[in-house]
């Protein structure tokens, strides 16, 4: 159980040193992260004992981090480029840092003495993921939109 939750973080961790670069995302791609995201939290997930406190910490996590998420897209979107169907974006430290922190307390509460912190992490790994999710659905949605725009563009002026 313990090598299960250290690779997991160890993952977590590289993860979070890719978002501290600047990136280009190829649309066609957009759902990779999220997808992996999804796998480690929903590990993260298992074994948790269902709870009304940890079903409002998860479903709480899940709208604010759909929220973040939407929020990040918006102010790290650096440029869109149609004809490479490529989105640029900006590193963001503060957010790779909880990232990374997130999964890897989650590894010591569980084996720790720190079971009552166990609701509290769910919260921020199920933010972190939804954060995640939300921010490469609202970057292809802003590439939807620019490429409307392209192709309406010149053919459709008029003169």
């Amino acid at each position: 159980m313990i090598l299960k939750m250290v690779i997991m973080a160890a993952i977590a961790v590289l993860l979070a040193v890719r978002m501290m670069r600047q990136r280009s995302f190829h649309v066609g791609r957009l759902w990779v992260q999220p997808a992996v995201v999804l796998i480690l939290v929903g590990f993260g997930l298992y074994g948790t004992s269902v709870t009304t406190l940890s079903v409002a910490a998860i479903t709480g996590g899940i709208v604010i981090g759909a929220a973040l998420g939407i929020w990040r897209a918006d102010t790290a979107l650096d440029h869109v480029d149609v004809e490479g169907r490529r989105i640029m974006t900006k590193p963001n430290l503060v957010f790779a840092l909880v990232f990374a922190a997130t999964f890897a307390l989650k590894a010591v509460v569980r084996h720790g003495p720190g079971a009552s912190f166990q609701e509290a992490t769910d919260f921020v790994m199920c933010l972190t993921a939804a954060s995640i999710c939300a921010q490469r659905l609202w970057f292809y949605r802003m590439f939807r939109r620019a490429e409307a725009g392209y192709s309406a563009g010149p053919t459709n002026s008029v003169t």
